[in-house]
């Protein structure tokens, strides 16, 4: 259950992100990375997701991870709002930018402030 949860995931985030190169039903070529949540709360890059989803591991958002374990998340040049949905707290919420929101464990929806509903 829980691989068929991360490949829904993993195609919804591609369709949101353009489809990255990827197809359903194939795995990600190289330069189809993806920042996920993997054992003991940390954040990585994985080069593709299907290595995210043999790993059990969660995905964030497709791309590289920008929040480190020592990463201070700054507001430098602007706001790039993200809306995530954080599984940490549950629930949808814009955060300032992707390092926000990967340190809060969020799910990224879309580019831009969530809707208000």
């Amino acid at each position: 259950m829980r691989f068929t949860l991360t490949f829904f995931r993993v195609f919804l985030l591609l369709d949101l992100a353009g489809g990255a190169g990827i197809t359903y039903g194939e795995c990600a070529d190289p330069d189809g990375v993806v920042c996920a949540l993997v054992a003991h709360s940390l954040t990585k890059t994985l080069p593709s997701s299907c290595v995210a989803a043999e790993q059990g591991a969660t995905i964030l958002h497709v791309g590289k991870c920008v929040a480190t374990v020592d990463t201070r998340c700054g507001v430098t040049g602007g706001m790039d709002f993200v809306c995530g949905r954080s599984l940490a707290a549950g629930g949808d919420r814009t955060y300032d930018n992707m390092c926000y929101a990967e340190k809060d464990w969020a799910i990224i929806i879309s580019r831009g402030r969530c809707s208000q509903k």
